[in-house]
């Protein structure tokens, strides 16, 4: 049986998903860059260069190994592992309701 949809709910619905899409990209995109950063500095021979520098990029790659993250305060942390679970969660209401109509 076809079932008549309106768009209007459609385009809100593409609308949100990309919303959430870009947002879990660009905090998946921050994280690889943190680990970007560490592998950078411990290849660039800083063990050569002066004192200050040294104990400087030392410092960065200490820092480096916690990554920067953007938080989502109750759901975590944005990524594409937060996307894939809204995704299956969106999935798996919108049996639920299909079942129960």
């Amino acid at each position: 049986m076809l079932k008549e949809y309106s768009i209007h709910p459609m385009l809100h619905l593409i609308g949100y998903a990309m919303a959430v899409f870009l947002v879990c990209q660009n905090g998946q995109k921050i994280r690889d860059q943190t680990y970007d950063i560490q592998d950078a500095v411990y290849k660039a021979r800083w063990y050569d260069n002066i004192t200050s520098t040294t104990k400087d990029s030392q410092l960065i790659m200490l820092r480096c190994q916690k990554p920067l993250c953007m938080d989502a305060i109750p759901f975590g942390i944005f990524n594409f592992s937060l996307l894939l679970v809204i995704i299956k969660t969106s999935y798996s209401y919108l049996t639920l309701i299909n079942k129960t109509s």
